[in-house]
């Protein structure tokens, strides 16, 4: 266990020296000088309302001003050379440093609100600002345009380069150093921008040096709030969780994998008899309605994926070279999960489903444990096979009018940005994760949408007014289970076949029984006439044969 313990621990100090890169922002500006900031925003704010003077003379708009502040810039060759310094390295890298060009952040700050510009004590609105009239006003931070604390966000890794020889710092260090210094700059009012980033270089610098003076700073109108901000690796949180509980034994499947002891490795080319036998024991329920059935390997694959599956919660890797089709079998992993949880839902009564707990509806236990998360580390990877899933095109066309699933709702979701509608069969999964997806989900599946060519009804609608009774669910259990009766004939079948494998296994042990005799017997002639000094070995290996 502490061996593995040692690992999560690398893992972690690794992931700290992994920030995410800067990422290209709109009429942005990148400056050394600090009072850059204030000449930035004076000279950007007119132009900024001179192209919303319209949603700006309206009394009722509610968009603000938003400031972003990425400091304390730096590349990873910076970040190299001080891990190279600390580790005292002398190896010639200079080949590596020239693809070290990346730019990252030490730390960002958000500003957001009613921009003020202010000269002794005089204050005037971001929208009554002319430079020519007001060049000594300064924008600043004051009850209108506020810095909340949650907006300070803290690169892990120049905090972690101070310290590298430590690869035990634990985590909370971090994140009390972090809320510190974000208390810190909240208490912080009445002043202008540039001396607040001048504030927070100090407070940052007092606890650790930053690896770079660069920053940049971008502002625009909006209505809605950003994204939250990127600096560090998704991964440490995960990370930390399980090293947390690790001691505890929470974590049975990642103890499985930082092991590296797989209980079985099944090589296809091998046993095939035996594997075989186990194909017709364990073919899946289900498939996915595709064009084309899978192959040989990829069901096998199949099989044993949603065994493992019923059973207990567990690993399994699936080898093969790229285009051998393991992301085509994936469609069938999910059909076969999907059966999995229809029979336990088929078992329960229809008040069962959903328990009302003191106002709280939680879902039967016996429902849960089906969730299915595909994850990569390639984004366009998981959203092609999330756009894949639901069309019309992945399902084989002879069964395509038995298909409806939200059908009407899913082909908006997918439609959002196509000039020409491609049909989807069911809302069967969506692409999420950052604010953008997840706004269009709300919009084009769960809200209701009017326009000249037709009055679209949302999810949550559509489920009000087509209200599932009693009878429903009844009927739909009778039908699932009918279907089940008949699949369970169909692989019943193929069990007939079992014996006739078992006929053939037995032959070939027949086979290499005699074979083994004929050995022994060679062997113990040549072992014989050797140690008479005559040697016979030609003699009896024409007799005798040699698996």
């Amino acid at each position: 266990m502490s061996n593995n313990i040692n690992i999560l621990k690398y893992l972690l100090f690794i992931e700290y020296l992994t920030p995410q890169s800067l990422k290209d922002i709109k009429f942005c500006h990148d400056a050394f000088e600090i009072s850059c900031i204030d000449d930035y925003i004076k000279n950007n704010i007119e132009q900024i309302c001179d192209k919303n003077k319209k949603i700006l003379d309206d009394p009722l708009n509610n968009y603000y001003i938003e400031i972003i502040i990425q400091g304390g810039i730096y590349t990873n060759k910076i970040l190299f050379e001080k891990i190279i310094d600390k580790f005292n390295i002398t190896e010639k890298l200079e080949d590596f440093y020239n693809i070290l060009n990346a730019e990252y952040a030490s730390f960002v700050l958000k500003f957001n609100g009613k921009l003020n510009f202010k000269y002794k004590n005089e204050i005037i609105k971001f929208n009554e600002f002319n430079l020519n009239d007001h060049k000594n006003f300064i924008p600043i931070i004051d009850n209108n345009f506020t810095f909340d604390k949650r907006n300070f966000y803290l690169s892990t890794a120049p905090w972690i380069a101070n310290d590298i020889e430590n690869i035990n710092l634990p985590h909370h260090i971090f994140i009390d150093l972090s809320q510190s210094i974000a208390n810190e700059l909240s208490s912080l009012k009445d002043i202008s921008i540039s001396y607040f980033y001048s504030k927070a270089i100090k407070i940052i610098n007092d606890n650790f040096p930053l690896l770079g003076n660069k920053f940049r700073i971008s502002m625009n109108l909006t209505k809605t709030l950003n994204e939250n901000v990127f600096l560090n690796s998704f991964y440490i949180q995960d990370l930390v969780n399980i090293l947390e509980n690790y001691k505890e034994n929470k974590f049975h499947t990642i103890d499985k994998y930082l092991s590296n002891q797989p209980k079985q490795r099944i090589d296809m080319d091998k046993n095939q008899l035996e594997i075989l036998e186990n194909y017709i024991d364990e073919l899946s329920l289900s498939s996915f309605a595709s064009k084309f059935a899978l192959m040989y390997s990829q069901q096998f694959a199949v099989n044993k994926i949603l065994k493992i599956h019923k059973d207990h919660n567990d690993i399994y890797s699936i080898n093969g070279p790229p285009g051998t089709g393991k992301t085509t079998l994936i469609k069938d992993v999910i059909a076969g999960i999907i059966t999995q949880r229809a029979i336990e839902l088929s078992k329960l009564n229809y008040d069962e489903i959903i328990k009302n707990e003191d106002g709280i509806y939680k879902l039967n236990e016996k429902l849960k444990g089906y969730e299915i998360l595909l994850c990569s580390s390639n984004n366009k990877a998981i959203e092609n096979i999330s756009k894949e899933l639901p069309k019309n095109d992945a399902i084989n066309c002879k069964y395509i009018e038995d298909f409806d699933y939200f059908g009407t709702i899913a082909t908006r979701f997918l439609n959002k940005k196509n000039e020409t509608e491609i049909k989807a069969w069911g809302l069967i999964c969506g692409v999420l994760g950052n604010g953008s997806n997840k706004s269009s989900f709300i919009y084009n599946i769960l809200k209701d949408f009017n326009s000249k060519e037709c009055n679209f009804i949302g999810l949550i609608n559509y489920i009000k007014k087509n209200k599932f009774t009693d009878k429903d669910f009844n009927q739909a259990k009778n039908d699932f289970n009918q279907a089940l009766h008949k699949v369970n004939l169909l692989l019943n079948q193929n069990k007939k076949y079992k014996h006739k494998i078992q006929k053939i296994k037995n032959f070939y042990k027949l086979k290499n029984k005699t074979n083994l005799f004929n050995n022994i017997i060679y062997l113990s002639k040549i072992f014989l006439y050797k140690v008479i000094g005559k040697n016979y070995e030609k003699k009896y290996a024409k007799k005798y044969s040699i698996s």
